[in-house]
C-alpha cells in the first residue's frame, strides 16, 4: 500500500541520513552494508506493528459479534418458543 511504502521510503532514508552523518565522525565509517541493515530492521519493524495493528482489529471485531449474540441471547423470549 501507499502508506508502508512511504514507511520503508523514510526508513530508507533515515538510515542513509544517519550513514552519511556516521562518515563525519573520525572513529566511525559509512557503509552501504549498514543501510540495508537498517532499512531492513525498520520493515521489520513496520511488519510488527503492521502486524499487531490488524490483529488487534480483528479481534476487536471477534469481540463485537460475541458481544451481539449474548445481547440477543438475553432479549430472546424464550417463551415464545
Amino acid at each position: 500500500s501507499r502508506r508502508l511504502a512511504l514507511s520503508i521510503a523514510i526508513t530508507l532514508l533515515y538510515a542513509i541520513s544517519d550513514e552519511w552523518h556516521q562518515s563525519f565522525i573520525p572513529s566511525r565509517t559509512a557503509s552501504v552494508v549498514d543501510v540495508l541493515i537498517d532499512t531492513l530492521g525498520g520493515i521489520c519493524g513496520i511488519w510488527t506493528f503492521k502486524f499487531e495493528v490488524t490483529s488487534f482489529a480483528l479481534t476487536q471485531k471477534k469481540l463485537d459479534k460475541e458481544r451481539q449474540i449474548i445481547e440477543n441471547m438475553h432479549t430472546y423470549d424464550f417463551t415464545q418458543g
